[in-house]
């Protein structure tokens, strides 16, 4: 059965453009974190080991009863950031009904890759899996395109 706002059976550009997006964020996202934790190794790593080599074991201590709060920070910045690019996912699968066979394997991939992300991704990612498998005849009926945005 037809959408009753849809008024062909193409993807709509509105619906690609949402869904890219959506994954850019997602690596940005990726990105950010790796950055931010490569960076508090990289600390740890100068506190236990000093500038000689020899690290002075109270900075040591130090540096590790920080790492608790600095790891729930970028948790939750990671979380804040997917959650956009989810949104994006959302509003391309529902608003502009995307269907796309690369859109579909996407997210049923991307949904199983979510949900150990308490409490936002698994949320997200038992939606992700629900709806596509429920609707995987419309991703697998429709007319396929490419992810690029040209």
């Amino acid at each position: 059965m037809k959408h009753p706002m849809k008024t062909s059976d193409a993807p709509s550009s509105a619906g690609k453009w949402l869904a890219v997006s959506g994954i850019v964020i997602q690596v940005l996202g990726l990105l950010v974190v790796v950055v931010v934790v490569s960076r508090a190794m990289v600390e740890l790593n100068k506190a236990a080991f000093g500038q000689a080599g020899i690290g002075d074991p109270s900075v040591m201590g130090d540096a590790v009863r920080g790492m608790p709060k600095r790891f729930f920070v970028i948790n939750f910045m990671s979380q804040g950031i997917s959650a956009v690019g989810n949104l994006l996912f959302v509003l391309s699968l529902t608003a502009c009904r995307y269907r796309t066979l690369w859109f579909y394997w996407f997210i049923c991939i991307w949904g199983a890759l979510s949900i150990p992300s308490v409490p936002f991704g698994t949320a997200f990612g038992i939606f992700f899996l629900v709806y596509a498998l429920s609707r995987k005849e419309e991703f697998l009926k429709a007319p396929q395109t490419s992810p690029s945005l040209s």
